[in-house]
């Protein structure tokens, strides 16, 4: 959601800038952005993932079983948490339902872990809104003109460096200005 948000936001104030301030600078500027996407989707995508296999391991709770070594008497008091299997051997549940202390560790890992899942999303939610501003100021006319004449001179200078090099010895070099005979 995080992404599309951004890349339909995107999209409009790129429309506009082309309309209103230069459309290479818009195109320009909307590349730049692009890579900020494809970032954005990695984080969100993995964010999602680590919170989507807490919540599993908060639910779920694997192992739900545990092997335990009992007598016969023992374990027919406690018929809620101890199974006895088919081969004999008893198993309990990983929190005893009567066990104050257990419960409380289990209630504190679950609250430890939803505030951990809380705080990814909402520093996600700070970190999207910021980005928002960035993007927001970036496609003004001033800072996007300013940007583009800093953008522009980079690229000549890049050009530049790449026409001074020296020409391989077994290439043919074409000049751009001169035509070639068919």
């Amino acid at each position: 959601l995080v992404v599309v948000s951004f890349v339909l936001y995107i999209k409009q104030a790129a429309q506009k800038a082309a309309l209103l301030v230069s459309t290479s600078a818009a195109v320009a500027k909307t590349r730049e952005h692009l890579g900020m996407l494809y970032y954005v989707f990695v984080a969100t995508y993995l964010t999602f993932t680590l919170s989507a296999v807490l919540l599993i391991i908060l639910f779920v709770g694997l192992p739900a079983r545990l092997p335990i070594l009992l007598s016969s008497e023992a374990a027919e008091s406690e018929l809620e948490s101890i199974v006895e299997q088919y081969d004999g051997s008893y198993t309990i549940t990983c929190v005893d339902p009567r066990e104050t202390g257990q419960n409380a560790r289990r209630d504190l890992f679950g609250g430890v872990l939803c505030s951990m899942n809380t705080l990814v999303v909402a520093s996600m939610a700070v970190a999207a809104y910021h980005r928002f501003r960035c993007v927001r100021r970036s496609y003004e006319s001033a800072a996007l003109l300013s940007w583009f004449v800093i953008y522009q001179t980079e690229q000549r200078a890049k050009h530049d460096a790449v026409q001074n090099l020296p020409a391989p010895t077994n290439a043919v070099r074409v000049d751009s200005r001169s035509e070639v005979d068919s």
